[in-house]
């Protein structure tokens, strides 16, 4: 019988946890065993992988990026997905099935784009850099989109609901490249069991300022005739990008080196090998198919986004002054949740907290179709909790990313992530049709993307565990 030390020496000598007595060949990426037992006396796999952190440059960068997402946070509030983009095109459009385009333009932006881009940025010397670019593209797109109203707001064109919607398209391509970037900007500075830490502090101070600035400010925008508001409110959104832009010149990034040998990427522009590569990842790679697979099937819960305000205004009948009470108590939902997430991430993994989260999520669907049930007086008193329950939504998308940081070496970020964007994006395609299912029995439309929701949890609780195998980062 072998000795622990020899057993633990044999399992030095085979990172990939693949017994010597297998006689067929498994591709490198996935001889990943899922019964792979960790000494239970060593610490968790990041620990070498986290060497490479500088601990003063990671303090100021951890300040920096949690100011950076306080004022993206500060932004979003003022042009939150699930209140006020749907509630302006309600205003200048009207059918379900224009509103059904947001989220398609949402996903759009955030898939394909950061998929044609990944290779770019991988190469670059100083990703943050790219960072600041986005984050002042975005600002510039809503700055725009205030002055572009401000000129038309007393007798909007009938053109204007799709210039809108090419604006906002024009603007998720920008979030979308933001969000590839600012994830490998974090998993380039921050160590992995102070990810966490990042999505709890930020998301903290980010929801307590930017619920104070709603508080104050969006009563007076939104009683505003004509929808006149809604200038001043893109406006608001677009000075927080700016700050958030200017917040990133305290990053500290050192450059990447090419290693030795390694030549600098001069191959033309092609759309096929982005593709290629970033399938490559996805088929390589059981575990990133499976998150995948997960991602998918829960992002089937955004679908319904821009549709609760409509439950709230047009089926249980709340008043524009009530749109200001549900962003707020949704910014204070992210704040609580990233509080608890980012906490039981850096302790226990982000699998964990990723399927509790996704099972949370389920529930909001079901409360919704509730509140419509419930005497009027009552709903409208307390819809705004279904808007607190949605808070989860952007962790649990935050928390996917932090997951798949966690599968594979740093050199991989970009491809990694935009699997996952890319599969993110596909339920993205139904939008406009859940939109128009929703103008027929929305009760229905609600109940199946619950059930999708429990699903992904079950299937997120069969993921495993990154740091409970050293290999991955290595």
């Amino acid at each position: 019988m072998p000795s622990p030390t020899s057993a633990k020496s044999e399992t030095t000598q085979n990172p990939t946890g693949v017994s010597q007595d297998d006689n067929f060949p498994v591709p490198v990426t996935d001889q990943l065993i899922d019964t792979h037992v960790n000494d239970p006396t060593e610490p968790l796999a990041t620990s070498q992988i986290d060497a490479q952190f500088d601990s003063r440059s990671e303090r100021v960068n951890m300040l920096s990026l949690a100011g950076y997402n306080s004022s993206m946070r500060v932004s979003w509030i003022f042009k939150t997905e699930t209140v006020i983009m749907p509630a302006f095109l309600d205003a200048i459009a009207g059918p379900g099935w224009i509103r059904g385009f947001l989220p398609i333009l949402n996903r759009f932006g955030q898939s394909i784009p950061p998929l044609l881009y990944a290779d770019h940025l991988k190469e670059m010397p100083q990703k943050s850099r790219s960072l600041i670019a986005s984050t002042m593209a975005m600002a510039m797109i809503f700055l725009g989109l205030a002055f572009s109203w401000y000129l038309v707001v007393d007798s909007p064109p009938r053109w204007f609901p799709f210039a809108f919607l090419v604006l906002y398209g024009l603007f998720f391509i920008a979030t979308g490249v933001n969000q590839l970037t600012f994830n490998t900007v974090q998993g380039k500075l921050i160590r992995a069991t102070s990810r966490g830490k990042l999505l709890r502090e930020s998301g903290i101070v980010g929801s307590l300022v930017s619920v104070a600035l709603a508080w104050w400010l969006l009563p007076g925008w939104i009683a505003m005739p004509g929808a006149t508001g809604y200038v001043y409110i893109f406006a608001a959104s677009g000075i927080g990008f700016v700050l958030a832009g200017l917040i990133l010149m305290l990053v500290r990034e050192p450059k990447d080196e090419l290693a030795p040998g390694e030549l600098p990427h001069t191959s033309p522009f092609s759309i096929r090998k982005k593709f290629r590569n970033v399938w490559q990842a996805f088929t390589s790679d059981k575990h990133l198919r499976a998150a995948c697979y997960v991602g998918m099937l829960w992002m089937m819960s955004l679908l319904l986004f821009p549709h609760y305000q409509w439950i709230g205004r047009e089926q249980i009948g709340c008043s524009d002054y009530q749109l200001m009470i549900w962003v707020i108590a949704q910014n204070a939902g992210v704040g609580f949740f990233s509080s608890m997430g980012g906490r039981v991430a850096d302790i226990h993994g982000n699998r964990r907290i990723l399927y509790l989260f996704s099972f949370a999520s389920a529930i909001t669907p079901l409360w919704s179709i509730g509140m419509t049930m419930l005497p009027l007086d009552f709903a409208r008193t307390w819809y705004w909790t279904t808007y607190f329950i949605l808070g989860l939504n952007p962790v649990i998308m935050k928390l996917f990313m932090n997951y798949v940081l966690e599968l594979t070496p740093r050199t991989n970020h970009t491809r990694y992530l935009s699997a996952m964007s890319v599969a993110m994006g596909v339920s993205f395609l139904f939008s406009p049709l859940v939109g128009h299912a929703i103008d027929l029995w929305f009760e229905a439309v609600f109940l199946l993307i619950s059930l999708s929701a429990i699903l992904a949890g079950y299937l997120a609780m069969r993921l495993i565990e990154p740091r409970d195998h050293p290999h991955l980062q290595k």
